[in-house]
């Protein structure tokens, strides 16, 4: 009877293992799209600076803000579904590997982080939406001069876009804090 409740527990921690497995490569996905993100940002600034044309600049300056934002937008998307992973693993997983072990000497490298962790890591969950912010402050700078009816549309379509990573970073932000069990309150 004992061996078929160790064979029963070493089925259930395999599945366990199994499920973080997948959940760690999905993460290792979202890093390499957040790379891949990066480059597609910095490619639409090239291609905009090289067909800049002055008279359109107001097309130019909301439209190249607005691929910034869609870009953005999934890269926060990435660091909120990977904080969601690792809430999972720390919260949902760890504990039902632990309960079958017992012993909770696994999985230590997030609690490891999180120990060591200063304030900074805060500033830079919040650094997209104020670097878009910044971009359109800048916009907005640059066309002062000659404003149009169409920078007004693309100045409130930007504000407005910018409200969804914004409320992405704060779930987020209240992943990390509620959800890591390991994290200091």
């Amino acid at each position: 009877m004992e061996s078929q409740n160790n064979q029963f527990i070493e089925k259930q921690i395999d599945l366990h293992i199994s499920e973080y497995n997948a959940l760690t490569t999905r993460h290792t996905y979202y890093i390499n799209m957040q790379i891949g993100l990066l480059a597609a940002g910095i490619g639409a600034g090239l291609i905009v600076v090289s067909i800049w044309k002055e008279n359109y600049s107001f097309i130019f300056i909301w439209g190249l803000i607005l691929i910034w934002q869609i870009i953005n937008f999934l890269f926060v998307f990435n660091v909120y579904d990977s904080y969601r992973i690792v809430a999972y693993i720390e919260s949902v997983l760890k504990p039902k590997i632990r309960d079958l072990i017992n012993n909770s000497n696994f999985w230590e490298y997030e609690t490891v982080l999180s120990k060591n962790r200063g304030m900074g890591h805060r500033f830079l969950e919040l650094s997209n939406v104020l670097v878009i912010f910044l971009i359109i402050l800048f916009g907005v700078l640059y066309r002062f001069c000659n404003w149009l009816l169409w920078d007004w549309i693309g100045l409130i379509i930007n504000f407005i876009l910018l409200i969804f990573p914004t409320r992405l970073t704060i779930l987020s932000m209240k992943i990390r804090k509620n959800n890591w069990i390991f994290v200091k309150r």
